[in-house]
């Protein structure tokens, strides 16, 4: 266990010291970073539905720069979600004087929902001049304007000119694609195509249309092009990237998860997704950073501690696993996963009692999975209790364990 330990410890100093430089996660953070560390707290914060907490972090971010429109964006989202309007609308204001826009469509929600329609839409017209402008589909379907839908003002405003040929030609692509009308899509895709090839959009909105219909190498193939005339989209380095995991390419993806997560680190859920194909790529060091990244703004889901956990077991390091579905089952203990998770982990250290009580855990939970009964039966013959590991081997062997079969077949000629 000692050697063990020692081997971990090494492992971890090696793997961050390899990939701190990659992510820029260095211990000393000027201002600027300190900013950017505040900022993705509060988003982190606000995800979790922690809005007063996200208050702080926004607020002590705009200590160092209090004209961040972003910034001062998401802090009014905090302030309207945790029920204090008034100041959402303060914040709202500061974001419109330093880039005209950016709050409009917040704006036109707060009075929406107290039934202003008259600056509600006031504030929707603003947006929808605005480089910040949403699909109208997304608006129109907000139930933020339930209670104005029927007014004059809001009627009215439909009746205006408020997005470009193009834009309504994306929107029908967009609609006919969720609509189970992908050879429609590829149809007015293909034909505007002819004569507009250099339209990264369209070639774009074509990667999405094939990647939904699982043909993944026009999809690649369709984003590509879509690079070439623009990579300042980080949605078409995704977007590729997704088509090659579907491939189970992982190594092609890479680059793009990480090209798009540069460009847009207010994703945090891109650190969790690029760890678990770096997982699947094999290279555990490089997942493992990703994830303790994840994990200092995300510390409280299970989901992120159970990969870390399964990332750690699979590289070797079998007491930092066993860290994280200790963490795991403090925050969670009906999932058998967790119990099977920590009780194989004991089974690779030899401790063998704590992994029979683990293991037996996550069947009084789930006793219909054949891997927790066949590792069970392992952890019973290491102990010496053969009839209680031929037992749980039959039980293994008739849910459809091959692995099981071998073992009874293996020691019945034993006998």
């Amino acid at each position: 266990m000692q050697l063990i330990q020692v081997k971990n410890r090494i492992w971890n100093t090696r793997h961050k010291l390899v990939c701190l430089a990659a992510l820029g996660l260095l211990t000393w953070l000027p201002a600027r970073a300190q900013v950017k560390e505040l900022y993705l707290k509060g988003i982190a914060r606000s995800e979790q539905g922690a809005y007063r907490e996200a208050r702080m972090h926004f607020e002590e971010a705009l200590t160092y720069d209090r004209d961040d429109p972003d910034c001062l964006l998401r802090l009014a989202e905090a302030c309207q979600r945790s029920g204090d309007p008034q100041a959402a609308l303060e914040y709202l204001q500061q974001a419109e004087a330093v880039a005209p826009g950016i709050g409009s469509y917040l704006l036109a929600t707060i009075h929406a929902s107290s039934g202003n329609a008259r600056e509600a839409v006031k504030h929707l017209e603003s947006h929808l001049s605005s480089p910040y402008k949403l699909p109208s589909h997304r608006i129109l379907l907000d139930d933020a304007f339930l209670a104005i839908e029927d007014s004059p003002e809001w009627r009215s405003l439909w009746t205006g000119t408020w997005y470009t040929e193009d834009e309504e030609l994306l929107q029908e692509i967009h609609y006919l694609a969720g609509s189970d009308e992908s050879l429609q899509a590829l149809e007015k895709i293909d034909t505007e195509l002819e004569e507009r090839e250099d339209w990264d959009a369209l070639h774009a909105a074509r990667g999405n249309v094939l990647l939904g219909m699982e043909q993944y190498n026009g999809a690649i193939q369709a984003y590509s092009r879509a690079i070439e005339i623009n990579a300042a989209n980080p949605s078409y380095h995704y977007g590729r990237a997704q088509s090659y995991i579907a491939q189970e390419k992982y190594e092609n993806a890479l680059p793009g998860l990480e090209r798009a997560y540069r460009m847009e680190p207010e994703k945090l859920e891109l650190l969790m997704e690029i760890a678990q194909v770096y997982h699947k790529a094999g290279r555990f060091s490089k997942a493992a950073v990703y994830m303790e990244r994840y994990l200092e703004f995300y510390p409280e889901k299970t989901e992120a501690h159970f990969l870390y956990g399964q990332i750690c077991f699979d590289s070797g390091q079998y007491i930092d696993a066993l860290d994280q579905f200790n963490a795991c089952l403090q925050l969670e203990t009906t999932d058998p996963r967790y119990f099977a998770a920590r009780g194989k982990t004991y089974l690779k250290t030899k401790t063998y009692t704590y992994a029979l009580n683990d293991l037996g855990m996550a069947l009084d939970l789930d006793p219909n999975d054949h891997e927790v009964w066949y590792h069970r039966g392992l952890v019973r013959w290491y102990l010496n209790e053969r009839e209680g590991a031929l037992r749980d081997w039959e039980r293994a062997a008739r849910l459809g364990s091959f692995k099981a079969a071998q073992k009874l077949e293996k020691h019945a000629r034993k006998n």
